[in-house]
């Protein structure tokens, strides 16, 4: 009866041993010693929770890459605008830079207006590019859909109004005038006051609109630092001290060696003794 009880108490510790083993042993080869809920509930959920907060804040990067790439988009098309504007300027100073101007029928008069008009159709043009983002910011409401353009910056619903800067030659934009090949000197002279406060509105609403950069730049850096804050935490958690699992791994297999050994010594001696008694 004791030899029953000694081999059952061996299998007893030798299934201990081989499922501490088995634990350890996946601890080594994910270099993790938690992997799932079993090893340690509390500290999976945290994991859990953390791993699903980087990814929340990832998420909303990736969604503010493509506002920042719109805002950029915008920025170089107000830049475009800008030096068309200038040389619209300069094809109507020279049709005044002459004394007298140069008269209206006149075909280089007739020229240059036909310019400023290809000009300021190029400035609609800019004004809608095909990124939806930046046409939000720059065009006409009528295309360019709502005036403002709200978006999440920030975890729990937290949202920044990139402001409307409209650009384009219309009166809530630059307010460009449209001349034509009879346009008189003094619509050419007010066109020329008009281009002078175009330029200012410009300015401003470039301005803006680089303000409003700068500000999803910052919540992107906020946003990454809590995401890999959360990534690190999750990391840690996980990961498995090597050195410390590899020693547990040796002390275990010389722990079922022996309990092998152990196991073997106690069924030949019961073989034995029910041999001699037989």
């Amino acid at each position: 009866m004791s030899f029953n009880i000694g081999i059952s108490q061996v299998l007893h510790n030798l299934r201990l041993i081989n499922r501490d083993l088995e634990t350890v042993t996946t601890h080594l080869a994910t270099g993790k010693k938690i992997n799932s809920s079993k090893d340690d509930p509390a500290v999976w959920a945290s994991i859990q929770r953390s791993r699903s907060e980087f990814g929340n804040y990832t998420a909303i990067n990736d969604s503010l890459n493509g506002v920042a790439t719109s805002i950029h988009i915008a920025d170089g098309s107000m830049d475009a605008i800008g030096k068309t504007m200038g040389e619209m300027k300069n094809t109507l100073e020279t049709i005044s830079a002459n004394d007298p101007p140069l008269p209206i029928g006149n075909a280089e008069r007739s020229k240059l207006l036909r310019a400023y008009g290809e000009m300021r159709r190029q400035i609609d043009q800019l004004s809608a590019p095909t990124d939806e983002g930046a046409k939000k910011i720059m065009a006409d409401p009528a295309i360019g859909g709502p005036d403002d353009w709200t978006i999440v910056v920030g975890p729990n619903g937290v949202i920044r109004t990139i402001r409307k800067e409209e650009v384009h030659t219309g009166p809530t934009g630059l307010n460009i005038p449209e001349l034509n090949e009879n346009s008189t000197d003094v619509e050419i002279q007010q066109a020329l006051t008009s281009l002078d406060a175009a330029k200012d509105t410009l300015t401003a609403r470039r301005k803006a609109l680089e303000l409003d950069g700068v500000a999803i730049a910052r919540a992107q850096e906020y946003n990454g630092k809590l995401a890999t804050a959360h990534l690190v935490h999750a990391e840690n958690s996980e990961a498995a001290d090597m050195n410390e699992a590899a020693a547990r791994a040796k002390s275990l297999e010389l722990r079922q060696t022996l309990s092998s050994e152990s196991l073997k010594l106690l069924t030949d001696a019961e073989t034995r003794i029910l041999q001699l008694l037989a």
